[in-house]
């Protein structure tokens, strides 16, 4: 289990410089990681152990990629990913792959990816994903297209909440946002969204549908001089 570099997800980010590798979960040798990555495992669930090697070794194959390293991908106190300075990044996973997208840190951005199977995200998180915004839409969609929007939904959002959490610190729920599908899809702040001050919107999405997995991708621009709703 190899990590591998993936061209095709580095082009999913609206921004210079993106290195993306993916890996099959499935490793847990240990003697593989960083000493201080090694730490982080003592006490995981079986799967839990895969899932964190497997991330760590295409973190590190990306860190490298992108001339930084060696070193570790530390787990902050939130157990998001952290990362060396000057370099933004984030790790997705489902039980069978892992993809890993890294940046030169330019700033005024962050990024979030998002991986989900193919057919996971089921009609019965419709009230959980989607707010009333978003409903509207996909209450006039036949199944299929409903089903792809729903995924399409989870995955930005998700992406989104990855991007956002290094920078603002904010619990996100899913009805703050909202999706936008389409040829350039995008999301939006929903009426109270807790971040709408502090991140420039829309957020442009990038989003693959692979052959076992939904990709989304993120890149969030911060304001700024954030702009306090009562100044609107």
């Amino acid at each position: 289990m190899v990590p591998e570099r993936v061209p095709e997800i580095e082009a999913m980010f609206a921004l210079d410089g993106v290195v993306a590798f993916e890996i099959e979960v499935g490793s847990t040798d240990v003697s593989l990681l960083h000493p201080e990555e090694r730490l982080r495992t003592a006490g995981m669930a079986p799967a839990r152990l895969q899932t964190f090697v497997s991330g760590r070794l295409a973190a590190a194959a990306a860190l490298r990629a992108l001339g930084v390293g060696p070193g570790p991908v530390d787990v902050g106190d939130t157990r998001s990913p952290v990362w060396p300075r000057g370099v933004i990044g984030s790790i997705a996973h489902t039980d069978l792959r892992c993809v890993v997208a890294v940046a030169p840190d330019p700033g005024d951005a962050t990024l979030g990816i998002d991986l989900e199977r193919t057919g996971a995200v089921t009609t019965d998180v419709v009230d959980v994903v989607l707010g009333p915004d978003d409903r509207r839409h996909f209450d006039t969609l036949a199944a299929d297209d409903a089903a792809r929007f729903l995924a399409h939904a989870f995955g930005t959002k998700e992406a989104l909440y990855k991007a956002q959490f290094p920078l603002t610190g904010a619990w996100l729920g899913f009805h703050d946002v909202v999706f936008e599908p389409g040829p350039a899809p995008r999301l939006h702040p929903a009426s109270g969204c807790p971040i709408e001050h502090r991140v420039v919107f829309p957020v442009a999405v990038g989003l693959r549908d692979r052959a076992d997995h939904v990709v989304a991708a993120v890149v969030l621009h911060h304001r700024r001089e954030p702009v306090s709703p009562a100044s609107r």
